[in-house]
């Protein structure tokens, strides 16, 4: 409240009595940071979403819930105790006309969350015509039935400005970009691979054929000396 009403550049100069300065210098960065402008956006569009109020003030439903299940085995003790005071004895062979009672989830939303929406009343019927059916529900059920899902809360994920969409934008054109020439430049020096592969080939063929001429050109030789040798041995 102190910072809302002063502004943020009044309450820098002004912190609250009692606080210290570089206390309250780092209380207003963490006031002015984004993360924190996010989450405050965030918690009011929630807030905003919300269909039903919870109004058990410090008291989970949770504790509420087990105070009920307390109150009522200190009820069931207390008519023991007076039975047995009485000398009375329940007769449990008896039919019992007393609706089985409501789940206590259906009592602690009636005192958390009850309002004029129908809610309440909603749960209470199904509750009633399931006990009548043989086959009643749990609490969880029923405020589930009724309530069905929560209503969608906003991320402060979702929150991210024109500018960091901008930039995010930006770097995956980046990403994609460079990944196009890594893939150019891979089929570059495959293909360059490739005609080396065919020129080494070339120069085996050409290696084959030097060889196989060298062989007949030995080959040759041979024979003219032969015959010259014949030749000359004809004349002597």
């Amino acid at each position: 409240m102190h910072y809302q009403e002063l502004g943020p550049a009044r309450a820098r100069k002004t912190p609250p009595e009692n606080i210290n300065i570089d206390d309250w210098t780092r209380l207003c960065d963490h006031f002015e940071s984004a993360e924190f402008k996010r989450q405050s956006i965030a918690n009011i569009q929630n807030k905003g979403k919300q269909t039903y109020a919870h109004t058990t003030g410090g008291k989970s439903c949770s504790q509420r819930m087990f105070e009920i299940e307390k109150a009522k085995h200190a009820a069931a003790d207390d008519t023991t105790e007076n039975n047995d005071d009485s000398g009375e004895v329940e007769n449990s062979s008896q039919p019992s006309n007393v609706v089985e009672e409501e789940p206590k989830e259906l009592r602690v939303y009636a005192d958390t969350h009850k309002k004029l929406d129908g809610s309440w009343e909603e749960m209470r019927r199904i509750h009633l015509e399931a006990v009548e059916q043989g086959n009643p529900l749990s609490g969880a059920k029923l405020v589930r039935r009724v309530l069905q899902k929560a209503p969608s809360y906003v991320r402060k994920e979702d929150l991210i400005s024109e500018r960091e969409k901008e930039l995010e934008a930006r770097l995956e054109t980046s990403l994609a970009d460079a990944d196009k020439q890594r893939q150019e430049f891979e089929d570059k020096i495959k293909s360059q691979q490739d005609q080396i592969e065919k020129q080494e080939e070339k120069i085996r063929g050409h290696k084959v054929t030097i060889d196989a001429l060298q062989a007949s050109q030995d080959s040759l030789k041979e024979y003219v000396e032969s015959l010259a040798a014949k030749i000359n041995g004809g004349n002597t």
